[in-house]
């Protein structure tokens, strides 16, 4: 197919050879023309000129979709009777259908974008705090940011304005979660004198995801250590009071239910008894079997253009409060996620990413689901084959605290003055609680060996292990007031 180009006279066409379904590479392909001639992607080509030819109207699905009238009326009857029978996200989808309503979606997640990335000359934000790093001095976290998008992809993830944008974005609304009344209502900023009024979605959740990454440098910033961060799979634990943050990203109309094994002896949503019909109703069928014998049932948010910051999917889950009494929340951005694939299939439905998009996406959970067990296996064998230093995530016995929990382990199995039965306790207990609970148990462990009389040498190698975990733990970033599990990420929002 040949594109037609109308310069000068309207009686008179010019035909390029060039196809509509190749476009140039270059910037500009639209050509235009002065005096007579033919410039841009088209100067110095050969033109023919020739009487003017009827244009060709081509067929548009969305358009007949959304131009006939006895189509949209029989996609409201579908909608309605979706809702009525509590279907919806069959109903969200059907919606993308009604005229209007996808550019409606697309034009309030444009201004949205717009208006809480826009410069405040009132207020700096977080991209030109600079912080101190490691053998490197002072560095702009505009600089380690940039960084860290060329280590999980770049620009074929995401750009860097659509990165930077997303982090002032996130600033704001995190700012707007933590002075709402409940992280549920009342969430709005206002920027330049204008009052935004933010709702919970996948783009915002993409949006405090980037920022939250940014956040945890600054906050664990020190000279003694490398710039922290999550990596693209690593978890962080977010001080949460009032689970007001917890309560933002759990209302997004795409949150679902599901499992995982991430800390779900810490989830405040563990121990529910249920049966097999109320736990399909909250995590659909995949997780339906764990979650009924009282598993927790933790939140997902699905990103089928995987924008987040470790791609395509959001775990996260409200954990108890630690000794500080304050609530947390639990982050972990994975590559996929575990969508549901039968009775909540349309959950996973953004309207501002389009129809096609959404079908596509839809079309893809069987497949997210196996690639989710595939990273499981990966994740295992990366646990006895690889190295391990970059490893993030909540779980005491990989990653950098791996070596030193063996040693606690071994210590504690020679210590032949424990009895067993105070034995399988205490590696119950550090296996729940981490290094957090590995550090109270040396301490225990101490006192007790004192009153005992027990000889220094077999004392001593349990202070041994405490001293080099409490190095370790200050090496991996900042307490914050949160107890440490293992080798995550602390941020306060």
């Amino acid at each position: 197919m040949t594109k037609l180009l109308q310069i000068g006279h309207p009686d008179i066409r010019v035909r390029v050879g060039y196809s509509d379904e190749r476009p140039s590479k270059r910037n500009d392909h639209h050509a235009t023309a002065t005096s007579g001639r033919v410039g841009g992607a088209f100067e110095g080509r050969n033109i023919s000129g020739g009487p003017a030819q009827p244009a060709h109207t081509s067929f548009s699905f969305g358009s007949f979709i959304k131009d006939n009238a006895i189509v949209q009326a029989a996609v409201s009857k579908l909608q309605n009777f979706a809702a009525r029978h509590d279907k919806d996200g069959l109903a969200s989808m059907l919606g993308l259908l009604k005229t209007g309503a996808l550019e409606n979606a697309q034009l309030q997640q444009s201004t949205l974008r717009d208006d809480l990335s826009a410069h405040d000359s009132e207020k700096s934000n977080i991209l030109d705090v600079a912080i101190d790093v490691k053998g490197r001095g002072q560095v702009e976290v505009s600089a380690l940011m940039e960084e860290l998008r060329v280590s999980l992809g770049g620009d074929k993830k995401i750009s860097q304005f659509e990165m930077n944008r997303y982090i002032r974005m996130g600033e704001r609304i995190c700012e707007a979660v933590k002075n709402s009344k409940d992280g549920k209502t009342d969430v709005g900023v206002t920027v330049n004198g204008k009052t935004i009024s933010i709702p919970s979605n996948v783009d915002t959740t993409r949006a405090v995801g980037w920022y939250m990454f940014a956040k945890a440098m600054v906050d664990n910033a020190g000279a003694e250590r490398e710039a922290v961060t999550a990596g693209g799979d690593g978890a962080m634990l977010v001080k949460d009071p009032g689970k007001k943050l917890y309560n933002f990203l759990s209302s997004a109309p795409s949150c679902y239910g599901r499992t995982s094994t991430h800390l779900k002896a810490h989830s405040q949503n563990a121990g529910k008894k249920m049966s097999f019909g109320e736990a399909r109703a909250q995590t659909g069928i995949i997780s339906a079997f764990s979650v009924k014998g009282g598993g927790a049932v933790q939140s997902g948010i699905e990103d089928y253009s995987s924008k987040m910051p470790g791609g395509g999917t959001l775990l996260f889950d409200t954990i108890k409060p630690d000794s500080s009494g304050d609530s947390l929340l639990f982050m972990k951005f994975e590559p996929v996620g575990t969508p549901s694939s039968f009775s909540h299939i349309g959950r996973h439905v953004d309207p501002a990413d389009g129809f096609a998009r959404n079908v596509a996406g839809l079309a893809s959970v069987a497949g997210r689901n196996i690639k989710h067990g595939f990273h499981l296996v990966e994740s295992i064998a990366a646990k006895h084959f690889k190295q391990e230093e970059a490893y993030r995530g909540e779980k005491f016995d990989k990653g950098p605290t791996k070596a030193v929990y063996r040693e606690f382990k071994q210590a504690l199995e020679n210590a032949d003055w424990i009895d067993a039965g105070s034995k399988s306790e205490i590696a119950k207990h550090v296996a729940t609680y981490g290094a957090a609970g590995m550090l109270a148990q040396c301490e225990e462990i101490n006192n007790a060996a004192l009153v005992a009389a027990v000889p220094d040498n077999d004392r001593l190698v349990f202070l041994d292990v405490s001293e080099r975990l409490t190095k370790l733990m200050a090496s991996l970033g900042a307490e914050l007031g949160i107890e440490r599990r293992g080798n995550e990420v602390h941020v306060l929002y």
